[in-house]
């Protein structure tokens, strides 16, 4: 039985390949300390895993470089969200005193509210008093000189 092994077909026009080559223009996989991380908040649709399939970049300066490019992406991250989030905070902050002084408006004015309907009531009792005969007629004693 002969084996057939494989070869490439050459194009014309395209560059050959050859597995000595490091393609540059692509990302570096993670190493399998790494290979199953996640970048980030992306959504489902367009989650991304880098996965390890190559040993060339598993050494000691790769995984140190793969830690700080980790570390660097965190703090990244956090930089840019922050600000948000402290917005957010202080949005809610705002909110619950704006509720707050709602209700002090809300309790004043009826306070306020209650006072006039106590004086519009002492006006009309003042006038009562005023125009009325409650008091029978006394008449002033005699002097007796």
């Amino acid at each position: 039985a002969t084996s057939r092994i494989p070869h490439g077909i050459v194009i014309s026009g395209e560059a050959s390949e050859s597995d000595e080559e490091i393609d540059t223009h692509h990302a570096l996989p993670l190493s399998s300390d790494f290979s199953s991380v996640t970048l980030g908040e992306i959504p489902q649709s367009q989650e991304r895993k880098i996965l390890l399939d190559s040993s060339q970049y598993n050494t000691l300066l790769h995984k140190k470089l793969k830690e700080k490019n980790l570390m660097l992406r965190k703090n990244v991250v956090e930089l840019v969200t922050q600000p948000y989030e402290s917005a957010s905070k202080e949005i809610h902050t705002i909110s619950q005193q704006l509720i707050k002084s709602q209700l002090l408006v809300q309790e004043l004015r009826n306070t306020i509210r209650r006072l006039t309907n106590d004086l519009f009531d002492m006006e009309d009792k003042m006038e009562a008093l005023r125009t009325g005969s409650f008091l029978p007629d006394i008449p002033e004693p005699l002097s007796s000189d």
